[in-house]
């Protein structure tokens, strides 16, 4: 008897939300992926249909499919980084239907999946930050959103935090006093509460920026405000980071904002197991892949201090 992959797909998703307890963006994540991978191979249709060679078909059409950069350009083909998200979030659904026995044997070998090269640089250089820094600077339109954008820098360069750990944080979440912040899990990706110190200068901006927010009568529970003294929107940080990267000149998005963190600690000698629980990593392997930006000039010293002694 044949059971439709839709069917199954859609128990998997409740599995994920009321089990898993994933946060909505990584479910629609799933649900974006599984319609990607329906629409490349419109004959499968049952789970029986889930095959060794149907798997690699579809890798096989996603490699050749045509992509769209901008109005002209077409590139053939997907990122190995790409290939290996495709790889491991169907390995998992496809893992479930085994569990409830209506796979004998998961199709796709994880280890057999693409690995990215991650030589590219994804942490900012010290005169990329500059730059943003200095745009925020010439072009605020007021002392309030000129406060807070000095303040955002501050927190994203050197705490770390994720987009949604950002525009969540509340006013309650941070500590002057002890100068310390407050990463709520329910609006973090490893689902963790952690409190996080945070250096003199951030505290500086942060004192600044509140008190801006109280001589503005703005009470909103919410730390980072709209010019309208609403809670920011990710739709809103977004508007921003669209205009400073055209003000500064710098194409940045805002995670690497994270990646630069990782690495200015890793420069540092902070231990791998300390930058994990710094940035709310459940594997440290994920920290690892943060500190790929670390070159050979960044261990020179440490290497050329090594001696006997060190033994």
């Amino acid at each position: 008897m044949s059971t439709a992959i839709q069917t199954q797909f859609d128990k998997y998703i409740s599995y994920c939300i009321n089990t898993k307890g994933l946060r909505p963006k990584t479910v629609q994540s799933y649900r974006n992926l599984f319609r990607h991978f329906r629409t490349i191979m419109p004959e499968l249709t049952a789970v029986q249909d889930i095959t060794h060679d149907r798997v690699d078909d579809f890798f096989a059409r996603l490699r050749a499919r045509p992509k769209r950069v901008g109005n002209t350009i077409v590139q053939s083909g997907l990122k190995a980084s790409t290939l290996r998200t495709y790889g491991t979030k169907l390995h998992a659904f496809f893992n479930w239907l085994c569990e409830r026995g209506h796979l004998q044997i998961n199709p796709i070998v994880k280890k057999s999946l693409p690995t990215p090269d991650y030589s590219d640089k994804r942490s900012l250089s010290k005169r990329e930050v500059e730059k943003i820094f200095g745009a925020v600077t010439q072009n605020s339109q007021s002392s309030i959103l000129y406060k807070r954008d000095m303040a955002i820098l501050q927190v994203l360069l050197f705490c770390g935090l994720r987009k949604n750990e950002l525009l969540s944080l509340r006013v309650m979440d941070i500590d002057l006093v002890n100068k310390t912040i407050k990463v709520n899990g329910e609006t973090s990706k490893s689902k963790f509460t952690r409190k996080m110190p945070i250096a003199a200068a951030t505290v500086m901006h942060l004192e600044e920026y509140i008190a801006e927010r109280r001589k503005s009568r703005i009470d909103c529970e919410y730390l980072w405000v709209s010019c309208r003294g609403q809670q920011l929107t990710e739709h809103g940080l977004l508007h921003w980071v669209k205009k400073t990267r055209q003000t500064s000149g710098v194409r940045f998005h805002l995670h690497q904002f994270r990646h630069t963190f990782a690495c200015m600690l890793g420069r540092n000698n902070v231990s791998a197991v300390k930058i994990q629980n710094l940035m709310g990593h459940r594997d440290l392997r994920m920290t690892q892949t943060y500190l790929r930006s670390l070159g050979v000039a960044d261990v020179q010293d440490s290497v050329q201090a090594l001696s006997l002694d060190s033994l």
